[in-house]
């Protein structure tokens, strides 16, 4: 018996193979950079086709094993201020600006730096109030915060320095997982 394309569906997603089908959202959608760094304080930079870049800490940041307990957010954050369809008046960021810093259960502190040339445009104030959201999703929920770049064709350039996420799971012994 042939079944109908939406019991086919329902189907795969009760034997758990719905996440093989559909990527989350960020795998579809997002070219995926990291910034790595010596230390494992790693960030990624995801870059969307419109030119958008969501920055935030990798799933191998110290701040992930040790628990985020307190979010700060430097003094330009604070300040930065956009309004309209366009985004006016966003505070322009360089590579190594301070966005916050964030202290773990275990007393250390790590600066979260913006890793690209470019607008704030949002800042993720959920970090701030649900700190737990940079240790249970960090590359989601847990981002810290979106840029947007002059010229959407510029984003490219912005992340050429960075790594792809193949050649950063690699250098870290990670294995992709796709889906939850």
């Amino acid at each position: 018996k042939k079944l109908e394309p939406a019991a086919k569906r329902a189907r795969i997603q009760t034997e758990g193979r719905f996440s093989k089908l559909f990527p989350p959202v960020v795998d579809r959608y997002f070219f995926r950079h990291y910034d790595h760094r010596e230390d494992r304080q790693d960030q990624f930079v995801n870059r969307h086709s419109n030119g958008l870049l969501v920055v935030g800490i990798a799933s191998t940041h110290p701040i992930v094993s040790e628990k985020a307990a307190k979010v700060e957010t430097s003094k330009i954050v604070k300040e930065n201020h956009i309004s309209g369809k366009r985004k006016k008046g966003g505070t322009w960021f360089n590579v190594k600006s301070i966005l916050c810093t964030v202290t773990t259960q275990s007393g250390n502190s790590y600066q979260v730096r913006c890793g690209v040339n470019a607008q704030l445009i949002e800042f993720n104030e959920n970090i701030i109030t649900n700190p737990g959201l940079l240790n249970c999703d960090p590359e989601a929920e847990g981002f810290v915060a979106i840029f947007q770049v002059k010229d959407p064709t510029q984003a490219p350039v912005q992340c050429r320095k960075l790594m792809p996420r193949q050649d950063f799971l690699k250098l870290r012994g990670l294995e992709e997982t796709i889906g939850c």
